[in-house]
């Protein structure tokens, strides 16, 4: 008898016992348990995305300072300045982007366009399963429950 678990199989398994993690508690388990998992996968089509992006504010800014030539020291006082007003209220900063919604649009704008410029990335189609899983044999110090 082949006891090799095909993919469709193994994916199916995997799906079926995610749930189960938290339930789980630290430190090592025995098991001896036999299970019957029916049901239906289903595998969407792979698709393309285009990449998200999270610039890198802290070298966007120290480019910036870099670039500033003689007005250098003057961008690093400005900057301690805004950073210190926009943690004031807390971490968040919220606020000042709504006072100055031109910058926001340019930044989104050019945040656009460079993530327009990226190659697009594969992207594994979604997996959706409608399973029941059911102890057959069981002789182990954690049960699965059965869905």
């Amino acid at each position: 008898m082949d006891t090799t678990l095909t993919a469709i199989e193994a994916l199916a398994l995997s799906k079926a016992v995610k749930a189960e993690r938290d339930a789980v508690e630290v430190g090592e388990h025995h098991i001896d348990v036999t299970v019957r998992i029916t049901g239906t996968l289903s595998v969407a089509k792979d698709t393309e995305k285009t990449p998200t992006v999270s610039i890198p504010l802290k070298e966007v800014l120290a480019l910036f300072i870099a670039r500033s030539g003689c007005t250098r020291e003057a961008s690093i006082a400005l900057l301690r300045e805004c950073m210190t007003e926009a943690l004031a209220d807390g971490t968040k900063g919220v606020g000042a982007v709504d006072a100055a919604a031109d910058i926001d649009a340019c930044w989104k704008d050019e945040v656009s366009k460079l993530t327009a410029s990226l190659p697009k990335t594969p992207v594994k189609g979604a997996v959706k399963a409608k399973l029941s899983v059911a102890v057959v044999g069981a002789e182990a110090d954690l049960a699965l429950a059965a869905k």
